[in-house]
């Protein structure tokens, strides 16, 4: 039997033919989740003593250990709970009489059951006997009336009353269950652990049978079939991984964003930008046939301003000042932008025609949507553009369209 098992009773006597993983005082008893099962034993007599000055109720040493149970079992993750209560008995006083009979007080009965699972089962007195397989049948005092619950019932008794009944991870019965491998038959036949089949030996899997080897080669030629689909979707995965990265210049900012936007450009190019050092001027500068490209990369939460093109074109200026030599016409200048960046594509608004004008007119820039930049990647992967096409696009000015 592989279940972890706790057996939790009144004194954590441990001398049963079962063999539980750990026996536990009901005072002192180890988390439940720690085990498959917990089995909590009620059946013992000082654990229904009565409080003398109201003999409707147990004494409040037994109230707070059924409190605790109570927690214990409210706050199961995993594990699985079986309750067994008494049969009746004559219930004791705190002062060591005895008092009434355990099936002249249902309502306290009722109550204890309630306290410790917070179940209203409406328990009634009926002996009665319930078979659990053709040999053993076990005998209890006690049934649940809830009858209008069927999904909750597992076991009956000969008199058609429910005597086992389970709701989420808790079973509750009156059952008086011996602990031998009568315990382990009810277990299983209410599916708490597993029937254990003999092992396979060795020998046997080489021992041929009707279609084996036609099956087993059925198997391996599956078996290679999936390996070539599984490959596939590797390789369908790491595109998507590589896509999404190229992607995320529609919602970044920062050195996220440039870096990215950078190996699109390298790519779309050919040209190696790891030798550019940002010196807090420029985010990108590359030269391409003679011409010279110098970027700003920027991902803004607003629209477009007047200010980015300014600072794209400070940095045009500070190049000139450090290259005289070069012909401003060979310079060209790209404000490359993700705007409005934290809405969806179809929620930002157009750039105002008078950045627009602005880029063209005023500043001689080229304004790039990261969505224009990636439909022109795009184009350029699927052969609709070569690179020289490219370069002519980004030698315009105003905003880039495709």
């Amino acid at each position: 039997m592989k279940e972890k098992i706790q057996l939790i009773n009144y004194d954590g006597r441990n001398d049963y033919e079962f063999k539980f993983n750990r026996i536990t005082t009901i005072d002192s008893f180890t988390s439940f989740d720690e085990f498959d099962l917990n089995i909590i034993d009620l059946r013992h007599r000082e654990l229904f003593v009565l409080d003398v000055y109201n003999k409707d109720n147990l004494t409040s040493d037994i109230i707070k250990i059924y409190e605790n149970l109570n927690t214990a079992i409210s706050n199961l993750t995993k594990s699985k709970v079986v309750i067994i209560f008494p049969n009746s008995f004559k219930l004791l006083l705190n002062d060591g009489r005895e008092y009434k009979e355990l099936k002249y007080m249902l309502g306290f009965f009722n109550y204890v059951i309630h306290l410790i699972t917070n179940l209203d089962l409406n328990i009634k007195y009926e002996y009665s006997t319930t078979r659990i397989d053709e040999q053993i049948e076990m005998y209890s005092d006690f049934y649940m009336d809830i009858n209008r619950d069927l999904k909750f019932i597992k076991l009956k008794s000969k008199g058609d009353n429910p005597v086992l009944i389970n709701k989420e991870n808790i079973y509750i019965t009156t059952l008086d269950i011996s602990f031998d491998e009568n315990l382990e038959i009810l277990l299983k036949k209410i599916g708490l652990i597993k029937n254990e089949n003999e092992n396979e030996p060795d020998w046997i899997k080489n021992f041929s049978f009707f279609d084996d080897d036609r099956q087993k080669e059925n198997i391996l030629n599956c078996e290679s079939l999936i390996k070539i689909e599984e490959e596939k979707i590797k390789s369908a995965r790491e595109i998507l991984q590589i896509n999404s990265r190229y992607k995320s210049i529609l919602y970044t900012q920062g050195e996220e964003l440039v870096d990215v936007v950078k190996e699109i450009i390298s790519k779309m190019l050919d040209i190696d930008l790891s030798g550019f050092i940002d010196k807090k001027k420029e985010d990108i500068r590359f030269e391409y046939n003679n011409d010279v490209f110098i970027g700003e990369i920027k991902g803004i939460t607003d629209n477009v301003k007047s200010k980015n093109l300014s600072q794209l074109d400070n940095h045009f200026t500070a190049f000139v000042d450090e290259n005289p030599n070069i012909d401003e016409e060979k310079i060209f200048k790209l404000l490359i932008i993700n705007y409005q960046r934290k809405l969806p594509l179809d929620k930002r608004d157009p750039i105002d025609n008078k950045q627009i004008a602005q880029a063209e007119n005023k500043y001689k820039s080229l304004i790039i949507e990261t969505k224009t930049l990636l439909k022109l990647f795009e184009d350029y992967k699927n052969q609709k553009l070569n690179r020289e096409e490219i370069i002519e696009k980004l030698k315009t000015y105003g905003i880039l369209k495709l």
